[in-house]
């Protein structure tokens, strides 16, 4: 059976974060059927064990699908993307990324509402935490559980553009383009992790414009100051 919507995430030294993604769907199950798709690296050996011990507490309708890159190739989250891109059997495809959660109804909606004629999407609105609370988050994570966060403190802020996180397409979409495959500079590993600039590509590439905006309801996000996989003095 083809999962309705395929998420794409992308971890590396972001397991704190990325435990909050995972337990959501788990803490409020989507209707719909989900395959979540994790790239990942087996270097990064506290993300393996959070994937192995989330695959046990997935509701029924939600597939975790963790796929392990080369250690050059996780450092580009564009390899993965196309990666996935070019193979989802999902009706929609939502690039995200870890520091991302989905609250009760987001998925379903975005079932429900994603126009038929639209290349590129993304939700007009986030629930994002505070710098503060999102640190506080963070700090609790030490090892693998199922978290939820302060849905009633999450401040909505509005979105312009479908950014890195928030880029929705149909499957045949996907499909088609996938991920800037002929794009040298990001289909190329790195020994160091490489900012990710290019979803402004990824805009250009379908035509789209800043993407179409979409209502979608409690789509939210861990505000961070500290980014796991550039602290200082790793090594992996």
């Amino acid at each position: 059976m083809h999962p309705e919507i395929e998420i794409v995430s992308h971890c590396w030294c972001y397991t704190r974060l990325l435990g909050y993604q995972l337990s959501s769907l788990v803490l409020h199950p989507p209707e719909v059927s989900v395959q979540m798709t994790v790239f990942a690296c087996r270097k990064d050996r506290p993300t393996v064990e959070l994937l192995d011990w989330f695959a046990e507490q997935m509701p029924l309708n939600v597939a975790l699908e963790p796929v392990y890159l080369r250690h050059r190739q996780i450092k580009r989250r564009a390899i993965g993307r196309n990666l996935a891109a070019l193979a989802t059997s999902a009706r929609l495809v939502w690039f995200a990324d870890c520091d991302m959660i989905f609250g009760p109804g987001c998925l379903d909606e975005l079932s429900r509402v994603f126009p038929h004629d639209e290349t590129l999407c993304f939700p007009k609105v986030a629930l994002k935490t505070t710098y503060e609370d999102g640190a506080e988050l963070v700090a609790a994570a030490t090892e693998p559980a199922v978290r939820d966060v302060p849905w009633d403190r999450l401040v909505p802020t509005r979105q312009r553009a479908a950014i890195g996180g928030v880029q929705i397409v149909k499957g045949t979409t996907a499909n088609r383009h996938g991920y800037l495959p002929d794009h040298k500079r990001y289909q190329t590993g790195a020994t160091r992790w490489k900012r990710t600039y290019e979803d402004r590509q990824y805009r250009k590439y379908l035509a789209a414009g800043r993407g179409v905006g979409i209502d979608l309801p409690n789509n939210g996000r861990i505000r961070h100051r500290q980014c796991g996989r550039f602290q200082k003095g790793l090594r992996l």
